[in-house]
C-alpha cells in the first residue's frame, strides 16, 4: 500500500477528468474513491494566503523594476525602450509570473498590466492538496491516511536535519586488502 501526494499538474488532470471538483476543497477533509484509488482532498487556508502574498510580492517586485526602468528612460532620452521592456520581461520570466503579467509601453513609459482572469485561474489551486492512496477503507480512514502523510513530513524534516552540517562526520575511505600491504 502507498500514501503519496499529487502534483498540481495531476490535480488539474483529475479536475479535467471530473474525478474531483473544486467545491470539495474545504478546510475539512473530503474523500473520493475512483478506480480503487482513494483521494483525500483539503484546502489549507494558511498556505493559500501564503501563496497569495508571495504572488503579490512578485508583482510588486515587477512594478518596482518597471519604475526603475521608467526613471532610467526619463533621464536618458536616447535609451532604447525595447531594451527596458526586455529587462522587465526577464524579471517577469525569472519570477514566473508570465502567465498573467505583461508590459505595455506608451510614449516611453512602461506599465505593468495584470490579466485578472488568468491570475484567478492561476490561484485556483492555492493551498489545495490531494493525497492519493490505495489503502482499503477497512484498514484506514481518511483521517488516518492524512495523519500518516503529515507524519511523513516530520520524517523528511528529520532526515534533512540529520544531513545538515550539524553532524560532524567525514567519509571513511575504504581500502582494498591487497593495496594495504607493501
Amino acid at each position: 500500500y502507498y500514501i503519496t501526494a499529487t502534483t498540481k499538474a495531476q490535480m488539474e488532470t483529475l479536475l479535467k477528468q471530473g474525478v474531483i471538483q473544486m467545491e470539495l476543497f474545504t478546510e475539512r477533509l473530503c474523500e473520493i474513491e475512483h478506480d480503487g484509488i482513494r483521494y483525500t482532498l483539503r484546502k489549507n487556508p494558511v498556505k493559500a494566503k501564503e501563496i497569495e502574498n508571495n504572488r503579490n510580492g512578485k508583482i510588486e517586485k515587477i512594478r518596482k523594476i518597471t519604475d526603475q526602468r521608467n526613471l532610467y528612460l526619463s533621464e536618458h532620452p536616447k535609451a532604447d525602450v525595447s531594451t527596458d521592456i526586455a529587462v522587465v520581461n526577464e524579471g517577469i520570466k525569472k519570477l514566473k509570473v508570465s502567465g498573467f503579467t505583461f508590459i505595455d509601453a506608451t510614449d516611453r513609459v512602461l506599465a505593468v498590466n495584470i490579466d485578472e482572469k488568468a491570475m484567478k485561474e492561476e490561484s485556483l489551486l492555492d493551498g489545495c492538496y490531494v493525497i492519493r492512496s490505495n489503502l482499503p477503507v477497512d484498514q484506514g480512514s481518511m483521517e488516518i491516511i492524512h495523519q500518516r502523510y503529515k507524519d511523513l513530513a516530520n520524517v523528511e524534516w528529520a532526515v534533512r536535519t540529520m544531513k545538515s552540517d550539524t553532524i560532524e562526520s567525514r567519509p571513511v575511505l575504504v581500502r582494498k586488502q591487497p593495496r594495504t600491504y607493501a
